[in-house]
C-alpha cells in the first residue's frame, strides 16, 4: 500500500514538471476543443437520460405522489461524475445542458489525476452560477474511487 501511494506520488509529482502530458491531460485543451462543439454531439444522450430519469422518478414516487425520504440528496437532484475532468469547461456545461434537459437540479463530482487541473476548474467553478451543484477534486480514480463515492451514488 505504501508502495502504491510512493508511485501515486511520483506520478504526480512527474506531472507537474511535465505539464501533465505523460499522464495523457492536456493543459488548454478546451482552447482547442470547445466544450460547445462536444455537446452538440451529446442531443440524443441528453434527450435519452431525460426519457430515463422521468422513468426512475415516477417509480421513485411513494403512492401519494411525494418523493420517498431514504436517500441522502433528493431523488429529484441527478447526480453524475466526470472521471479525467481536465480543466472542467466540459463538466460545467454538460451540467447545465442535463439540468435544462432534465428540468431538475443537477449535482456532480469532477475528478482529475493533474492537480494543477483541478485547481484551475475550482477557479472557473467559482465564476458558475449557484443553480448548478458540484464539486472538483485531484486524485487518482484507481485509489480514490471510494472518496469519489462516499456520499452516495450516482446516476451517471
Amino acid at each position: 500500500d505504501e508502495a502504491k501511494k510512493d508511485s501515486i506520488q511520483e506520478a504526480l509529482t512527474s506531472a507537474a514538471q511535465d505539464l501533465g502530458h505523460r499522464l495523457g491531460n492536456f493543459h488548454n485543451y478546451y482552447h482547442f476543443h470547445p466544450p460547445s462543439n462536444r455537446l452538440q454531439h451529446m442531443e440524443g444522450i441528453l434527450l435519452h437520460l431525460r426519457d430515463t430519469t422521468s422513468r426512475k422518478r415516477l417509480r421513485m414516487m411513494n403512492g401519494d405522489g411525494s418523493n420517498p425520504k431514504s436517500s441522502k440528496s433528493s431523488p429529484s437532484t441527478f447526480r453524475y461524475c466526470d472521471l479525467g475532468c481536465n480543466e472542467g469547461d466540459l463538466t460545467i456545461d454538460i451540467s447545465k445542458a442535463l439540468q435544462e434537459s432534465l428540468q431538475q437540479p443537477v449535482e456532480f463530482k469532477g475528478m482529475d489525476i493533474d492537480a494543477e487541473l483541478i485547481e484551475r476548474a475550482n477557479k472557473k467553478w467559482k465564476d458558475v452560477p449557484d443553480t448548478v451543484k458540484g464539486s472538483f477534486e485531484a486524485g487518482n480514480v484507481c485509489t480514490d474511487l471510494d472518496r469519489l463515492m462516499e456520499d452516495g451514488s450516482m446516476d451517471l
